[in-house]
């Protein structure tokens, strides 16, 4: 869909308004060539002579110019004419074109919900609304709109998906949170089924951290603390170093545990980064999108969750996990089990 909109009447007026300043222009040149191209010298002597030749010279000159001024004045209205005949003769292809495919795609919209030719929706900014999807045969899908703001950030809407020909829409960015996590980034949609390029997936905003820096670094020991409770809870001691009993540098329990504790610390980092899916490409042709960067760890949101304690663990625990915070799933050695369900 073209972005230019010419007013055919407007274009075709403006000309005929440049052709009448061209004349004006030509008639006063005209005027002007006889006194200033053959100029009398003033007497017989030859000072007087080469100071008309002079002045007679640069008449000339002007002349030169006002001909070629004329004529690239002359070229410039021709282009305005041609320019808007050209215009309106298209309107008129489109115009007896979406007078065949207006009905098409008017039964098509009731039956199946979208289009037989033409792209799809953009989704409203600000309301995370997914894209529409394009036309079944030659369309590309709308674009999702951007996550609302607010105290929690909300979700990009999902690029659209295209039909046998056409690009995927762009996921929508997600909402910016003030307080809690920003939003989740939109997934790209999906290319054309024969061909098509997938949409790219929108980046996920974060929301900005608050506070100043004692308070978030207070913030960040009550986080440790919390974590020490939990694993005190589900009797863990994965990550627990102790010392020799001479002196000198702490070692890990068992290379066991160490393994369990990286792995611990890579599916919660991979569970809170969250970004918007590229959309596939086409079967026979063309490029999957890209996915949208993740935020860190702590500014992403990764969806709503449910956790539940189950009973072995002390009361604050419990009531840790119904506030929704991370509780580790304790191991075999331990008498408690904790589980976390998403939601």
């Amino acid at each position: 869909m073209s972005f230019l909109i010419v007013a055919t009447e407007a274009l075709e007026a403006a000309a005929s308004d440049v052709a009448g300043i061209g004349s004006v222009l030509s008639e006063a040149g005209a005027a002007a060539a006889a006194p200033t191209t053959a100029v009398l010298a003033a007497g017989a002597d030859e000072v007087s002579a080469a100071i008309a030749t002079l002045f007679s010279a640069h008449g000339q000159a002007y002349q030169a110019l006002s001909a070629q001024a004329a004529a690239f004045h002359n070229q410039f209205v021709q282009a305005l004419n041609v320019n808007a005949g050209s215009y309106a003769a298209a309107e008129a292809t489109n115009a007896a074109q979406s007078i065949l495919l207006d009905p098409l795609n008017g039964i098509s919209q009731v039956l199946t919900g979208r289009p037989l030719i033409g792209n799809g929706v953009n989704g409203a900014p600000g309301t995370g609304q997914s894209g529409g999807a394009g036309g079944w045969l030659i369309g590309d899908g709308g674009n999702g709109g951007s996550g609302q703001s607010g105290v929690s950030g909300g979700q990009g809407g999902n690029g659209g998906a295209a039909g046998l020909f056409g690009n995927g829409g762009l996921g929508g960015g997600g909402g910016s949170g003030s307080i809690n996590n920003g939003g989740n980034g939109g997934s790209g949609g999906t290319g054309g089924l024969l061909y098509g390029t997938g949409g790219a997936g929108a980046r996920a905003d974060s929301a900005p951290p608050t506070g100043n820096r004692r308070q978030r670094r207070q913030r960040w020991t009550d986080r440790q603390r919390r974590r020490r409770r939990r694993r005190r809870c589900g009797q863990r001691r994965a990550a627990v170093r102790r010392r020799e009993r001479r002196p000198g540098r702490g070692r890990w329990l068992a290379p066991r545990q160490r393994r369990r504790w990286r792995r611990r610390r890579a599916g919660r980092r991979r569970s809170r980064w969250v970004r918007g899916n590229g959309g596939n490409a086409g079967l026979f042709g063309g490029t999957g999108g890209t996915g949208g960067p993740a935020e860190a760890p702590w500014r992403a949101s990764a969806g709503p969750a449910v956790r539940v304690a189950t009973p072995g663990c002390s009361a604050r625990a419990v009531a840790v996990a119904s506030a929704g915070w991370d509780l580790p799933a304790a191991d075999s050695a331990g008498p408690a089990a904790t589980a976390v369900a998403a939601a």
